[in-house]
């Protein structure tokens, strides 16, 4: 791009817009692009930047954090996914552990039972 077309696409709400960026929201395509074809080039410095434009230094500073911080979520994703579906199994075992408990529960009530009636019989007979 060139700084005209910088300039032009920075008017308007530019700002509100930087504001409300969420990492989450950079599609793969855009920040693998960016990241290869700008920030991961040889010719990509901060520095420099920095010396044509304290503003832009800044800016270039956070695009980079917030690419940076995007391409880990996208490689943490995929745990955050494996997280979920975890807990989600856990849940259901705890839950059958629960109703395995409850079953083991009344199991027990009535084998003593069976024990009392049966021990009542024996006597009866005696």
């Amino acid at each position: 791009m060139t700084w005209p077309e910088i300039k032009k696409f920075m008017q308007g709400d530019f700002i509100k817009q930087v504001q409300e960026l969420k990492a989450d929201d950079i599609p793969d395509k855009c920040k693998d692009f960016v990241l290869k074809e700008y920030l991961r080039s040889d010719k990509w410095s901060i520095e420099s930047i920095t010396r044509a434009s304290t503003a832009a230094g800044y800016l270039a500073s956070w695009a980079e954090s917030q690419l940076a911080y995007a391409d880990i979520l996208t490689r943490v994703d995929p745990m955050r996914k494996e997280i979920v579906t975890l807990q989600e199994e856990g849940d259901k075992l705890s839950k059958q552990a629960q109703e395995l408990t409850e079953t083991i529960d009344e199991l027990e009530k009535k084998t003593k039972l069976l024990e009392q009636q049966y021990e009542t019989l024996i006597r009866e007979k005696q």
